[in-house]
């Protein structure tokens, strides 16, 4: 007769036999996030990659938005059918922060956005979002160096003049001056086909600038 303690523990007591192992080894979300890669770049669908596999394509979704993990057998056959290594599976790729996109490629640049984030050396960060075609719309260059329309998060200078009498560049985020930055030849940039981090400045006061494409 099998007494209490050498009873199985219920299942819902325990952790799944998979998870205990996933989680003291990689970083599961990547596995999960590298399937979908690898099956979308060879063109297969999940029931495809189902299919070779001998497991559901309900599975394979579930690998791939990571609600489950497949078994650590399974491993050697997913690497085997995408032409990686097992490394391959669990790495990282590191995206270039500035990448050139083929022509045929490229979305159009008037439904991307400028991404402006400052963090200030104090620890703040402010984060502003400009539509590309807003840009374009108000004539950006003209629009910040004659100071008009500010926010919130703007200011203009004390006297909004240089010495020689002239408008000074004013657009300002989180006290740091961005007037100075030719918006002009960023959105040349942009439709070139250049996306990504396209600028970083790091004040003397050890503020930081950073503006994105995407």
């Amino acid at each position: 007769m099998l007494t209490t303690e050498n009873r199985a523990v219920p299942r819902h007591h325990d952790l799944d036999r998979n998870e205990k192992i996933w989680r003291n080894i990689m970083d599961t979300k990547q596995l999960g996030n590298n399937i979908a890669k690898f099956r979308k770049e060879r063109g297969m669908t999940q029931d495809n990659l189902a299919e070779l596999l001998s497991v559901t394509p309900q599975a394979v979704s579930k690998w791939e938005n990571n609600v489950s993990y497949p078994d650590i057998e399974m491993l050697p056959k997913l690497a085997n059918n995408f032409g990686v290594s097992m490394d391959a599976l669990f790495s990282n790729p590191v995206t270039p922060e500035t990448e050139f996109v083929e022509p045929e490629k490229r979305k159009d640049p008037n439904k991307m956005l400028f991404k402006i984030r400052v963090k200030s050396h104090q620890g703040d960060t402010v984060s502003v979002n400009i539509p590309i075609a807003l840009l374009k719309v108000l004539d950006f260059n003209r629009f910040v160096n004659n100071g008009n329309g500010t926010d919130d998060d703007t200011s203009e200078t004390e006297d909004g003049k240089d010495s020689s009498g002239d408008k000074k560049n004013v657009f300002q985020i989180n006290g740091i001056n961005l007037g100075a930055i030719d918006w002009d030849q960023l959105l040349e940039l942009i439709d070139n086909g250049v996306i990504g981090k396209l600028v970083e400045v790091n004040s003397a006061d050890g503020d930081l600038v950073e503006i994105y494409v995407e």
